[in-house]
């Protein structure tokens, strides 16, 4: 490809404005911004004006049909089907924000199209990208032992971090009260849109807490189940689970391989304006903890601690591994998937992704959409080629064994969450459900 990637933006929100338009806009010798798509006319007029971007709509379907658009990017809050099929369908490689869906009959449909389109497609988790998360990975693959994790968010108002942005149009918005928090959630889970699709998931007669932790789940602590997956591999067991706070808290323990033992907690407390996301990997001689910032700082670094002995002495180690945005490095291995073939692999690095290019093989390349709980980089491989048995044509190891040991099914273990809530309200404390999809 001679010319930058042509990508048209679904979706001109919070996200688009504050991470993903500016690092298109960066550097236009690898990006181009095609066009710009979003419901609210005053948002893409406002958008199209700052970013100089002439193509402007409210109609998705028309500009993901432009012959000149290499590749869409799906940032739009809610289900994303409609704008998947419909850039698939007109075959252009893909970038969606997560979730990729909100259901198993809807994940496993998208999942099936990524495939059959023979187009990249990538799902946004861009803390795998992140360079304290890859350190990080690495110190836990040397650490002898692992017994327990602990993932971790305070979740405050999203408001101090969005303001130091300016997203336009310009909108001056009250501010609410956590009361108000916790009903916008509940009128979000009883959406036309979203009902259908947390109903196909833990069912109609769901608590509404129970829906509520759902779409925290899949909207907000994903990423933390991402991460997990992403280090310590596939999970065997959900051993408990519980929400409370009308689903705006949430806390479960899960067994890993080797019987370690994954606690994941996730709680709204909007009244301190400090963003808290802790992943904590501990063994009997070190503990390595992530601290992530608010997703919405720029180039914030990830802090890395590492804890050991030296002698008698307790050494505590802070490493500042390097102030590499991770949306954007998501977004340039995108691009370099869609030049060279290639997923982006676990030795991605900014420069290799900028080097990928025409001198590379284009061919298309399928998707093995790994979605909900397993929702993260695209895994390619070339179209209609065979795969051996347990590496893809593309080089990179996939694991079918774990696929049939488990379920395709991806979103099981979150519907087989409800049993255990149950469970948990009567006093039973057996093991209910068991997470069933693959990484």
């Amino acid at each position: 490809m001679s010319h930058p990637l042509r990508v048209a933006v679904v979706g001109c929100g919070g996200i688009a404005q504050m991470m993903h338009l500016p690092t298109l806009a960066e550097r236009p010798d690898l990006f181009h911004i095609a066009g710009i798509a979003d419901i609210d006319r005053a948002t893409i007029d406002a958008v199209g004006a700052r970013y100089h971007v002439e193509r402007r709509t409210t109609d998705f379907r028309e500009l993901v049909a432009q012959p000149d658009v290499d590749a869409v990017l799906v940032l739009a809050s809610g289900g994303h089907r409609q704008f998947v099929l419909a850039a698939l369908a007109a075959g252009k490689h893909l970038f969606v924000e997560k979730p990729l869906g909100f259901s198993v009959a809807e994940t496993e449909e998208l999942a099936r199209e990524a495939r059959r389109s023979g187009r990249v497609v990538q799902v946004g988790y861009h803390k795998r990208y992140d360079p304290a998360y890859l350190k990080a990975r690495a110190e836990v693959k040397q650490l002898r032992g692992l017994r327990f994790v602990e993932a971790t968010v305070l979740h405050p108002d999203e408001d101090p971090y969005r303001k130091i942005h300016a997203i336009l149009p310009v909108k001056t918005a009250p501010k609410v009260t956590e009361a108000e928090m916790d009903a916008q959630a509940a009128r979000e889970t009883s959406s036309d849109e979203m009902r259908p699709l947390l109903d196909a998931t833990v069912g109609a007669e769901a608590p509404q807490a129970v829906r509520v932790a759902l779409l925290v789940l899949l909207t907000s602590l994903i990423h933390d189940v991402n991460v997990l997956r992403g280090v310590l591999g596939e999970p065997e067991e959900v051993l408990s689970a519980h929400v409370w706070r009308g689903g705006m808290a949430q806390t479960s323990v899960t067994r890993f391989a080797g019987d370690v033992r994954v606690v994941m907690n996730w709680i709204s407390l909007p009244g301190l304006a400090n963003y808290e996301e802790t992943v904590r990997f501990i063994g009997p001689e070190r503990r390595v903890t992530l601290t992530f910032p608010s997703p919405y700082l720029r180039h914030a670094p990830t802090a890395l601690t590492i804890e050991r002995m030296d002698g008698d002495s307790h050494v505590f180690e802070r490493h500042t591994v390097g102030y590499e945005e991770a949306f954007r490095a998501e977004l340039h291995a995108f691009r370099g998937c869609v030049l060279s073939g290639r997923p982006p692999t676990r030795a991605w690095t900014m420069r290799s992704a900028t080097r990928s290019g025409s001198s590379r093989s284009r061919a298309h390349c399928a998707c093995s959409a790994r979605v909900a709980d397993r929702q993260e980089t695209a895994t390619c491989a070339p179209a209609c080629a065979p795969s051996p048995p347990r590496h893809g044509a593309c080089g990179v190891r996939h694991r079918p064994s774990a696929a049939r040991r488990f379920t395709r099914r991806p979103f099981r273990a979150i519907s087989e969450g409800v049993p255990t809530f149950r469970a948990l309200r009567r006093g039973d404390r057996r093991p209910t459900s068991s997470i069933s999809s693959n990484a």
